[in-house]
């Protein structure tokens, strides 16, 4: 099988999550929670330092790499930002050239019924997670109701298959 010429993955901008939850595994608390709480996943906005970080990253793609022949994104609302920010480091003519696709197999992990829980819901509710999740471990436990990080990298496996056979000798973003 074939590979893209070139293949460079970006990470979208900081989000109003990433904010909300400060690193931790679950909320830290009720009022971080609230902050979000009942906003699905794929509506999740960029901070206004993501988007500049998003922006700054379109400069150095631009840079280093030039433009690419397809560009992708996950149909989430942070990575169409990301991506309209860092195509407008590129000049219209460019943009114009790179295709614009939606990939949703690209997405993050689904985090399941936890996902806007805090530590404290989390015990509350399924009092046996902390054991399930020491016993069978980080890459194979799935989080209540979503996919573990096994399934994640079937679902990527089968995303980077696709890409590979269409765009074989293509840069790709």
């Amino acid at each position: 099988m074939q590979w893209p010429e070139l293949l460079v993955f970006v990470r979208h901008g900081e989000s109003l999550r990433n904010v909300v939850k400060k690193d931790n595994p679950y909320m830290p608390d009720d009022a971080s929670a609230d902050l979000i709480r009942g906003t699905p996943d794929q509506e999740i906005p960029l901070t206004g330092k993501g988007l500049l970080q998003a922006l700054e990253t379109g400069f150095a793609l631009r840079e280093r790499f030039g433009t690419f022949h397809v560009v992708y994104d996950t149909g989430y609302l942070r990575t169409r930002e990301t991506l309209t920010q860092i195509l407008s480091a590129y000049r219209p003519e460019e943009v114009a050239q790179m295709k614009r696709r939606e990939n949703h197999r690209l997405r993050e992990r689904d985090c399941g019924y936890t996902y806007d829980m805090t530590q404290d819901e989390v015990e509350r509710n399924f009092p046996w997670y902390r054991l399930y999740w020491k016993e069978f471990g980080p890459f194979f436990a799935r989080p209540l109701g979503g996919e573990s990080q096994c399934d994640l990298c079937d679902r990527v496996h089968m995303a980077l298959g696709g890409i590979s056979r269409q765009r074989a000798g293509q840069k790709v973003l």
